[in-house]
């Protein structure tokens, strides 16, 4: 794994925090452009593509460091069921069951 270059860091730290401060997402941060990823198959049938949203890189690292306490919470207190809610938790998360159907 590279070492992060501290300049960097701290810079990503300072603007996540202001934001947080000020209570305000720059509109850049909330916005994504989606493109047909070709999976396999005929080209001119729209079921052999797959919608990938690309999004701004420092918008995905909040968006995925706001979730984290809310969803802790939700799965601590029952409010989500880890045995039926497999998305955006980190084990078994979407990744096991996919290679669970694979195998």
């Amino acid at each position: 794994m590279r070492a992060h270059n501290p300049i960097h860091t701290h810079t990503h730290t300072h603007t996540l925090s202001l934001s947080l401060r000020q209570r305000r997402i720059p509109t850049s941060w909330k916005n994504g452009t989606i493109i047909l990823f070709y999976k396999s198959g005929d080209t001119v049938n729209p079921a052999n593509f797959r919608p990938i949203c690309l999004t701004n890189a420092v918008g995905k690292i909040f968006s995925t460091m706001m979730m984290e306490d809310p969803l802790q919470f939700g799965t601590d207190n029952g409010i989500i069921d880890s045995s039926i809610q497999k998305g955006f938790l980190k084990m078994p998360g979407c990744w096991y069951l996919a290679f669970s159907l694979s195998a």
